[in-house]
């Protein structure tokens, strides 16, 4: 999916992307003329919803952009990146979300596995814990249908009305 006004958030300042290229390779090349990106900078897309996702290759990347509407790029300094990892400051919740984040980037380049779509959660794009289906038929983590549905009444997917008592949990056919 496409947004109309991305901003590239770097050192502090922002910049505007007009789209989000298809593959990661050319939305490194498109954020390279805007700015100057370190070897391992960590980079963060962020959706309409709020959650920021590492990406670092072409699967995730293709993943997030064609799951949500992107409407944010953050790239990190690798510095800051292990910086944040040993100085977590209890007052700024900011550094900790940080630090998660690039925590998960790691999981994700480590993992040999990919996460089947069907099993990936379209809001935070991890592996769905305590799946719930909503009365439309979309399945997300409970975590992440709390945390939408405190800010609106709908899906995030079809846009059809959703509330907290529509929600069922989805039994994992896994065992």
């Amino acid at each position: 999916m496409e947004s109309k006004n991305i901003i590239l958030f770097y050192d502090g300042n922002e910049h505007k992307l007009k789209k989000i290229p298809k593959t990661f390779k050319d939305f490194m090349k498109k954020i390279s003329k805007k700015i100057k990106i370190e070897k391992n900078s960590l980079i963060l897309v962020g959706n309409k919803f709020g959650a920021k996702i590492p990406v670092s290759n072409n699967n995730n990347y293709t993943k997030a952009i064609k799951l949500s509407e992107i409407v944010s790029v953050e790239v990190l300094p690798k510095e800051a990146d292990s910086e944040l990892e040993h100085n977590i400051d209890p007052v700024f919740p900011q550094s900790k979300k940080k630090a998660f984040l690039a925590a998960k980037l790691r999981q994700m380049n480590n993992k040999n596995e990919e996460i089947p779509d069907d099993e990936m959660c379209v809001i935070c794009y991890s592996k769905k814990k305590e799946p719930m289906s909503a009365n439309c038929g979309h399945i997300c983590c409970k975590t992440c249908w709390i945390n939408i549905l405190s800010y609106c009444l709908e899906c995030p997917l079809c846009k059809q009305r959703v509330r907290m008592k529509h929600l069922t949990p989805v039994q994992n056919n896994s065992t």
